[in-house]
């Protein structure tokens, strides 16, 4: 009997040793903060400011400018079929034009403006027929279209 109580008295402490040493282990395991990984660049916010119009009498034209604040870049795309000519400004992810205007004005309907996704903006412009002649140039703060007679067409 004295034996066995000795076996057990050594299990029992070898036991306690085990779960001492888990035990710290676990706790020094835990009080570790993971590792932080870099926080990723904030791609700077890119803004569409404002959306003006104006008929220029004397040349026949009306011009749109779509001010950007920030860097940005442009798809264009023209829908024959439902008469629309739109331009995607990417990397821009906030819009304070106001969503419409109406024009009515050289085959221009409406001019309207919408977050496409987080970091596309649309700029949509509904025509009353087919596409009219108009030019596009993109510029360090924003894009201008022009409408008119003989422009040269720039999808």
């Amino acid at each position: 009997m004295e034996v066995l109580l000795k076996l057990t008295t050594r299990h029992f402490q070898g036991f306690c040793l085990w779960l001492a040493i888990a035990v710290l282990l676990a706790g020094a395991v835990g009080a570790q903060e993971p590792p932080q990984a870099a926080a990723p660049a904030q791609a700077p916010v890119s803004v569409i400011k404002e959306i003006t119009y104006q008929k220029v009498e004397i040349a026949d034209q009306l011009q749109v400018l779509i001010k950007v604040d920030g860097p940005f870049s442009i798809d264009i795309t023209e829908l024959v079929g439902s008469k629309r000519l739109i331009i995607d400004f990417n990397s821009v992810s906030a819009i304070e034009a106001q969503p419409i205007y109406q024009v009515n004005d050289m085959g221009l309907l409406n001019i309207r403006s919408g977050q496409y996704q987080p970091t596309v903006a649309r700029v949509v412009f509904d025509l009353a027929d087919s596409i009219p002649s108009h030019r596009i140039s993109p510029g360090k703060d924003g894009v201008r279209v022009v409408f008119g007679k003989d422009l040269s067409h720039t999808p």
